[in-house]
């Protein structure tokens, strides 16, 4: 059975595809949120495990030029 979280998005969203979502735990421990990468080797910290990506805005009623991703990078403090 699908977590409830997914469940309900499902049920918000009656008619679209939603096969290739998926719900994830994450422990990120120290992490920085970030627009670029290059910002981590300049702050004096160290890449420490995978990034997840996060996107405020909604698509839908947002210019593309306008949408940004967030990244949050877990780092060796």
């Amino acid at each position: 059975m699908a977590p409830a979280h997914l469940e309900a998005a499902r049920a918000e969203r009656s008619g679209r595809d939603l096969s290739k979502v998926r719900m994830n735990s994450l422990e990120e421990g120290s992490c920085l949120s970030h627009l670029h990468h290059k910002l981590i080797p300049d702050s004096g910290h160290a890449f420490n495990g995978r990034h997840h990506e996060t996107c405020p805005g909604d698509p839908r009623r947002r210019a593309p030029e306008k949408l940004r991703t967030v990244l949050r990078q877990p780092v060796k403090l």
